[in-house]
C-alpha cells in the first residue's frame, strides 16, 4: 500500500491539490508530526514491520506551501 501511494498518488511537485486531498481522507488525520530534512510532515503509523517486532514504521506526507507533495515515503522510529 505505502508504495503505490508514494509511487502513484504521491508524486513530488506533480501532485494536483485535490489527489492529496483525497488520500489524506482516504488515510485520516495523521495523529502525529516527524521531522523529514527540517520540515513537520504529517505521519501515519503503519506499525511494526520488521522480522523482530521492535521497530515501527509510520508513512509521511510532506507538503509545500500550496497543498502540494514535497516528497513522501516511509520512516522507521
Amino acid at each position: 500500500m505505502v508504495r503505490d501511494l508514494t509511487n502513484n498518488h504521491l508524486l513530488p511537485q506533480t501532485t494536483r491539490r485535490e489527489e492529496v486531498e483525497e488520500v489524506i481522507e482516504l488515510l485520516g488525520r495523521s495523529t502525529y508530526n516527524v521531522q523529514i530534512n527540517g520540515l513537520e510532515c504529517p505521519a501515519y503509523s503503519l506499525g511494526m514491520c520488521s522480522g523482530i517486532r521492535i521497530d515501527y514504521y509510520s508513512l509521511y506526507v510532506c507538503f509545500n506551501k500550496d497543498g502540494t507533495v514535497a516528497s513522501a515515503g516511509h520512516v522507521q522510529h
